[in-house]
């Protein structure tokens, strides 16, 4: 009988500790609404996120198969696709800072700046990474790359 109760206890935890991982995992992706973007011009950088993609799914995996058995791998991968990128977006962004050039940094840092005075905030000095780094690097480069129609 005390077995058993045990069994229910210790499931109705397991669930509500899901839960509450899948609520916090939703904020997050209410508070950065932009990390798609970021894992996918990460995604250009292999070397930047790889290592932080990896090492934290097979931790999460390991985890929950050995607390949930089968079905714990697939409440793991449902987590990690939910809380890894609070994880991996800021090394991969920091990672990508450290690779670039001088160059690439400033380019990037002016469109930041121009983005940040048409929303009437301070510009940036540009001594330090910020969250939205790579996806300014990105649109840098493409600014950089763009014939209007007619010029070419």
């Amino acid at each position: 009988m005390l077995s058993a109760m045990f069994i229910r206890a210790t499931i109705v935890v397991s669930m509500l500790v899901a839960v509450a991982a899948i609520l916090g995992g939703l904020v997050l992706l209410l508070q950065r609404p932009w990390w798609p973007s970021v894992v996918f011009q990460t995604g250009q950088r292999p070397r930047a996120y790889a290592p932080w993609l990896i090492g934290t799914f097979a931790a999460v995996a390991v985890l929950g198969y050995t607390f949930l058995g089968g079905a714990g791998l697939a409440m793991a991968t449902l987590l990690w696709f939910i809380l890894a990128p609070a994880v991996i977006v800021p090394r991969a962004t920091k990672a990508a800072w450290n690779a670039d050039t001088e160059e690439q940094r400033e380019s990037a840092l002016a469109v930041r700046n121009r983005v940040r005075l048409a929303a009437r905030e301070s510009e940036l000095d540009g001594t330090e990474c910020w969250n939205q780094y790579v996806l300014d690097r990105a649109r840098a480069e493409r600014q950089a790359e763009y014939q209007p129609p007619g010029a070419g």
